[in-house]
């Protein structure tokens, strides 16, 4: 039986803009997440129960989405790059401003 601790995270993910810190709220709805800018940079926090392998491939997933090659996580007390190649996709909210 695997340890609870293993299938629960507490994560911050950093983000490039807005749009694109709303989009990754919405792949991680199921954990509650929240967006904050801190220092200049939007941080994205989500905790719950999730592996951190699963984190990783939600986040891999958003950063193509939205055009972004690497990101960095603070998965518990552990930093994790994330990185993946560009595939030319954007997505459309980090390609215009956001109202307000």
């Amino acid at each position: 039986m695997k340890d609870a601790a293993e299938n629960h995270v507490h994560a911050w993910i950093a983000a490039p803009d807005l749009p694109a810190a709303l989009a990754l709220e919405l792949h991680l709805a199921d954990l509650s997440p929240t967006r904050r800018k801190r220092g200049g940079r939007w941080l994205v926090e989500a905790a719950g129960p999730l592996q951190a392998r699963r984190l990783e491939t939600i986040v891999a997933r958003w950063l193509e989405e939205i055009g972004e090659t690497a990101t960095t996580i603070r998965v518990d007390d552990k930093l994790v790059q994330i990185a993946v190649r560009q595939r030319g996709r954007r997505h459309l909210a980090t390609s215009r401003r956001s109202s307000g």
